[in-house]
């Protein structure tokens, strides 16, 4: 018997809708909001260092998670600068 988290991690995995980099870019959020109590902090800078895609492509695919309900983005700003972002997965 599967848990409902088991459930909702292999319906990303599996959504032909979202790109396969959006796909991972979700486990890694996934993955690190585990460990934060189910929240995650970090920029486009650090996503795109640590998979290896370019700050564009990664600002992509958390377009595409938001799009399709995957993610929730909170960005703080100071200004024109961002000062924090927040994102939390949903499912």
């Amino acid at each position: 018997m599967k848990s409902p988290q088991l459930d909702n991690f292999l319906s990303v995995l599996h959504d032909s809708n979202i790109s396969k980099t959006a796909r991972l870019v979700y486990l890694d959020i996934k993955a690190e909001s585990q460990l934060s109590h189910g929240e995650f902090y970090t920029s486009d800078k650090l996503l795109a260092a640590k998979s290896g895609e370019s700050e564009r492509t990664i600002a992509r695919a958390l377009h595409e998670l938001e799009k399709h309900n995957y993610i929730y983005r909170k960005t703080v700003r100071k200004g024109l600068d961002i000062s924090s972002r927040t994102i939390i997965p949903l499912k």
